[in-house]
Parts: structure tokens; sequence; C-alpha cells
């Protein structure tokens, strides 16, 4: 890495507590600029995050039409004169594999004499499918799981509305290499009990800003419970389905954090493996070791099996009268759903 003024793009990715650490940064952005670490305010609410940036830099379309915010962001760049700068968003993960994205965030870093190194949290692709499942549910997903990890190994993303999702690490730190970002990987499992803000400070290079303890908590953790309705409810339009079913679904697996099967993880291992292993190598990361089975409880629903079309045929449909559960289809989903992984 260069002795140049630097820009950290800290990039996510989802689901690997983003949140917390953006809320550490809103909250303390007049002491962080004042400790010579800079948060500019065009594109962001809160100084600590910075989600809009991340988005209009996706295509000509949403750059141009926000000229006059990124001109703002180039003012507030230059009027930096010492120190370094910081912008922060997991949705910058979306522009990880886009060439002409990344030139535009690279040509706004070099135009204010910055350096622009990525920083990018990653977490083994299994944990990562199973925790961006669930989250994912709660804001709309209506598609199979089966569906998404079948993207997911033949392409190495999952693209949903204005989100693109990497499981590729590899090719995504060959592009950024290419776009010629200096790069800091780190892994997210392997965070110790002080947390992601003060393991950013470190990795920056800026360890005297962390603070004890970290109180940050999991404030976008996956949810265990009344994951099923929200899949039926976003799959079947208008309330179409058999309700009492779909609650005593819910009810069956309640408090049990659905993992994928190993079948569908060998899948993924396939299919990411190489990369990690080299990833692994160079950077002392982990990630190959998600994959082993013993990580999965043995009483875990399996997540494809649970959020698949079989399941919303099941519950299609008018709603059964009240308390007439059939016991039947529950017995086989039982049975289907916590089969051996």
């Amino acid at each position: 890495m260069s002795d140049a003024r630097k820009l950290f793009i800290h990039c996510g990715l989802h689901k690997t507590g983003t949140t917390a650490l953006q809320r550490l940064l809103g909250d303390r952005a007049a002491e962080l600029i004042e400790a010579g670490l800079f948060l500019p305010q065009a594109f962001s609410k809160t100084r600590g995050a910075h989600h809009a940036l991340a988005h209009c830099l996706r295509g000509p379309w949403a750059y141009n039409r926000h000229a006059a915010t990124f001109d703002e962001l180039r003012a507030e760049f230059a009027g930096v004169d010492a120190g370094d700068c910081c912008v922060s968003s997991e949705d910058f993960e979306t522009i990880l594999g886009n060439e002409a994205a990344l030139a535009r965030l690279k040509e706004l870093a070099t135009v204010a004499g910055l350096q622009p190194v990525c920083v990018v949290y990653l977490r083994n692709q299994a944990a990562y499918f199973e925790s961006l499942y669930l989250q994912m549910l709660a804001i709309g997903l209506n598609r199979p799981a089966a569906d998404c990890l079948d993207e997911v190994v033949r392409t190495g993303r999952w693209s949903w509305r204005k989100w693109v999702f990497h499981f590729d690490y590899h090719a995504i730190v060959a592009t950024l290499s290419a776009a010629e970002f200096d790069l800091i990987l780190r892994d997210y499992s392997a965070l110790d009990a002080r947390g992601i803000a003060a393991d950013f400070f470190d990795c920056i290079g800026r360890s005297d800003l962390a603070c004890e303890p970290m109180a940050e908590g999991r404030v976008n953790a996956s949810r265990k419970n009344q994951n099923i309705r929200r899949f039926v409810r976003n799959a079947i339009e208008a309330g179409a389905y058999d309700k009492v079913l779909t609650g005593a679904l819910d009810k069956m697996v309640v408090g049990r954090m659905p993992r994928l099967s190993a079948e569908a993880r060998s899948r993924l291992a396939s299919r990411v493996g190489p990369g990690n292993a080299e990833l692994d190598a160079q950077w002392g990361l982990c990630l190959q070791e998600g994959f082993n089975p013993e990580q999965v409880a043995p009483d875990a629903p399996l997540l494809e099996r649970m959020f698949s079309k079989e399941t919303l045929d099941a519950v299609s449909g008018p709603p059964l009268i009240k308390g007439a559960v059939q016991d039947d289809k529950l017995d086989r989903f039982r049975a289907d759903w916590f089969a051996a992984c």
C-alpha cells in the first residue's frame, strides 16, 4: 500500500456487521474528523453510511442524474488537506464486479489525490447464503432458496432488485486488483471479541480511534421465526394460501436456524472452494472451514427444503377451518425438513 493519503471504502459484504460499524462511525463522526479520519456528508444523512453513493455509481443514468451531489463530494474531498477519508456501505458490494462503476469511484478518489483502498469483510459462502436469504425474505424475496442457490453456483453471484451479492470472492478480488484498488480482506467469522469496529480501525492503521468496550450488538441479526410466513406471503398474492397450515409449519421450526444441507454446501464448495483456498493462503483467512459438515447442528431444518416450491404448493388454496391442521402434511414436511444433512 502506498504512502499517499487514502480513501478507505468499507464495502461490506452484507451480513458482516456493517450496520453496527456505520452507527458507530455516524455517532463519532465529529470526533473522527477531528482525529484525522474524514467522513463526507454528501450521499449520507449520518456521515456513517453512504448507501446512496454506492447506488449512484452503478450506471451512467444514476451517475449523471446526481452530478450535483458528486460535485459536492468532490468539493468535500478537496477541502481535506490532511488525513485520510472514509465511506461505508454494504451496497458497495453491488459494484465490486462492475468495472465502469469502479472506474467512477477511482476517479473520485484520484482527482482528490487519494489512493482508494477497499476494505471487504468476507464470510464462508454457506453461512453468507443462509443469513442473507433470511434477511431478504424480510424485505420481500419470493424466490425458492434452491433457485437462488442455482444462480450462485452457475454465475458466482445472486442478483435481486437493485443488489448484486457476490459469492465468488476470488473473482471480485481479481476485478478490484485490475482496477488498481488497494485491498484489505478480513474474515468476519474470525473477528475477536472486540468486534468489527475495533477491527476496522486496526486494519486501516488507526487503532488509536478504537474505543473499549465495543458495544455494537447484532442490529440486523437473521430472524429465526416466522420465516415460512414471510416466504409464503411474498410468493402467493392476495393471501390466497392456507394460513392455518402455514402457521403450523412455522411453529414446527420455531427458534431453529435453517441451514443448507450437506449436498447444497458441497455444491457451493465445488464452485468457490479453489478460489477460497487461494485467498485463505494469501490473506490468512479461514473461509474453507465453514463447509465442514460438523458446522451444521443435527436438528437444524434444511433451508432449501423449507423455502421451496413444494412448500408453496402445499399451502396454496383457501384457508382451512381454524384448528383443522392436516397432520399428514406436517409429518411429511417434518421428515423432509429435518432429514439427515
